[in-house]
């Protein structure tokens, strides 16, 4: 959720809106956010040797790059997969990313939220491997509706091909480009699925919207969400 949704949702409760019964769709929700997929360009940072983050649509991808590939967490929409792919082989240790499929060999996901694993609509046809928590991929195969107090969005459910095919419960690590990469669940937080992605070598850690730079994170209490994870 980003700075620009917060300040409308605070807006909104200040002047006594209420979210309409009716889910929304993609396209009704996009303006919300001030998203827009032909304008905007992937930016990225380096946080360290082989680790950078991308900018773009929905949540941040943590990008990993080395000899053994390209690992990402998270991966926004499948609209913005062509500018994701070519923000990636721009990146410093890359040498390019090949043409061949799979451009990314993995795609972990922090959750089952629209606007951090869409992409996994794109991703999972071309072969790249899709790890998530397991209360995770039951609400990709579920789907449903998402409660954004302002708003609800319906997001359906995912085909077969865009689903994790990996999932573990508590916890489980990758030895991935040189580093060691932990995945570890806390319990329900911002939803019942969400992963904390630690990448050991740099100190630094994905939390996907468990952590929300702009204010209190918001917990999907509709989805099984609790305070208590956060």
């Amino acid at each position: 959720m980003n700075k620009y949704f917060l300040t409308v949702l605070l807006g909104c409760w200040g002047i006594g809106c209420l979210a309409d019964d009716e889910a929304l769709t993609l396209d009704e929700l996009m303006p919300m956010f001030g998203w827009d997929f032909e304008a905007t360009e992937i930016t990225s940072e380096k946080i360290g040797e082989g680790l950078f983050v991308l900018f773009g649509v929905g949540g941040n991808i943590a990008v990993s790059v080395g000899e053994d590939g390209v690992m990402i967490v998270d991966n926004q929409f499948p609209e913005m997969m062509d500018k994701i792919n070519e923000a990636i082989a721009a990146l410093e240790g890359t040498g390019g990313v090949r043409s061949e499929s799979p451009r990314i060999d993995y795609t972990i996901n922090s959750h089952w939220h629209f606007d951090h694993a869409q992409g996994n609509l794109a991703l999972g046809p071309a072969g790249t491997t899709i790890v998530a928590q397991s209360n995770a991929r039951v609400d990709m195969a579920a789907g449903g509706v998402i409660n954004l107090v302002l708003a609800r969005y319906g997001q359906e459910p995912y085909p077969a091909d865009a689903l994790p095919t990996i999932t573990f419960d508590d916890r489980m690590r990758f030895h991935y480009n040189g580093e060691r990469i932990d995945l570890m669940h806390f319990g329900p937080a911002h939803t019942t699925g969400d992963v904390a992605v630690f990448f050991r070598n740099h100190n630094a850690v994905h939390l996907g919207d468990v952590f929300n730079n702009a204010g209190y994170p918001f917990i999907d209490a509709d989805s099984g969400g609790d305070i208590d994870g956060m």
